[in-house]
């Protein structure tokens, strides 16, 4: 009984063999095979920054008509290009194709003969977002980005159609201007009675109302400024695009403060 006992216990001073930490072992190196990577780097295209020739004096800006078809061209002959600066708004007028699907009859009932689209849009400011092309020179690629100062998007406007629908609520409006006149003085009591009862509240909805109408009064009273549409193939486009194309390989110099930017963020995040 004793020796089995003694058997189960070991000394202290017995030589234990030594075992080497985990911390100690060493991993085994395995080298990658590049053709064996999950996400190989096939080409790298240099990145380079362009501008206007003067940019003192010249914008650009990014027109986008979702609504145009691919086979559609503009020839600058034909197509009459306006803007109203201080409201922002650029409008293109396109002749209309009318040998196809076009309506004579209809003539009569609009009071014109409507031959042009007009495409409108507002400049939105981009804030410093670049457009960006691919170009090939000597058998080697580059990107080239441009810096945008507005975009915008052209939607058709069909003014033709609201000026039949303001005549035809003139007529109305003539028709029944015995029965008006006669509702004038509790329309006006009831109109007073409610702008009291909204008081205070209806401050940021009326301070928003004045200015959408301030916008519209000054888009109707703002003249069109008539704008030189230059067609791709006209000198004046290409040596604009050599001038695009010709990318600046100086250093870009940072000015902005890591701080400011990220104000910046903040603020778009949060408008």
């Amino acid at each position: 009984m004793s020796d089995s006992r003694a058997n189960l216990f070991v000394n202290e001073d017995d030589d234990m063999p030594d075992t080497p930490a985990l911390d100690a072992v060493a991993p085994s190196s395995t080298h990658v095979d590049p053709a064996e990577d999950d996400d190989p780097v096939l080409h790298s295209i240099p990145i380079y920054h362009s501008s206007v020739p003067n940019r003192q004096s010249q914008t650009l800006h990014a027109f986008q008509f979702p609504g145009r078809s691919a086979a559609q061209t503009f020839s600058g002959a034909s197509l009459q290009a306006l803007v109203k600066p201080a409201s922002r708004v650029v409008e293109l007028r396109v002749p209309m194709d009318t040998l196809q699907f076009y309506d004579e009859s209809r003539t009569q009932e609009l009071g014109t003969r409507v031959d042009r689209v007009a495409l409108q849009g507002v400049l939105d400011s981009t804030n410093g977002l670049y457009a960006g092309a691919i170009l090939e020179q000597d058998g080697r690629e580059r990107v080239v980005l441009f810096p945008l100062d507005s975009t915008a998007q052209l939607r058709a406007l069909f003014k033709y159609i609201d000026d039949v629908d303001a005549a035809h609520a003139a007529q109305l409006t003539e028709s029944s201007a015995a029965a008006t006149a006669q509702k004038a003085s509790a329309v006006q009591v009831l109109q007073t009675a409610s702008r009291m009862g909204l008081g205070a509240s209806s401050g940021p909805l009326v301070h928003g109302e004045g200015l959408c109408l301030k916008h519209v009064k000054q888009f109707n009273e703002e003249l069109w400024q008539a704008l030189l549409w230059q067609a791709d193939g006209s000198d004046a486009t290409r040596e604009l695009r050599l001038a695009l194309d010709a990318a600046l390989e100086d250093a870009v110099e940072v000015k902005s403060l890591f701080s400011a930017l990220l104000d910046e963020l903040v603020a778009v995040g949060t408008s």
